[in-house]
């Protein structure tokens, strides 16, 4: 599915993603642990992309499509931030230090907009398990 979104698209997606993922990936260190920013960032991240696929804005007719994808993304990737993305949550990171792992992440997110939007449509329809 990503290969039918353009360059652009991605792109803005990418822009849109990235402080939310900054601040989520760091409140998952052992040194930035903060559930209450870990849980807001990982809401965020995954209200932006439901917004990026059905091109409307979240609603609570959409909840049910953030729960869903909530427990995919952490089944296919935050529970094991350290072994998908290489993030390394003891040792301490500054500055740009931080962008490989920030890239890491959004591109695998990217990479899972297919599963996303299964989910999305899924549960739109009343498809979903």
């Amino acid at each position: 599915m990503s290969g039918e979104f353009t360059k652009r698209e991605l792109f803005l997606l990418r822009n849109r993603l990235q402080f939310a993922s900054f601040h989520y990936l760091r409140a998952n260190t052992s040194y930035g642990a903060d559930g209450t920013v870990k849980s807001a960032r990982h809401k965020e991240i995954c209200i932006e992309i439901i917004q990026f696929l059905l091109c409307e804005e979240f609603e609570n007719k959409h909840f049910d499509c953030y729960l869903k994808m909530r427990e995919y993304m952490c089944e296919h990737l935050t529970d094991n931030l350290d072994i998908e993305i290489g993030l390394p949550l003891e040792t301490v990171l500054r500055g740009n230090e931080w962008d490989l792992y920030v890239d890491r992440f959004i591109d695998r997110l990217i990479t899972m907009l297919p599963g996303f939007h299964e989910i999305c449509l899924a549960v739109l329809t009343g498809n979903s398990k």
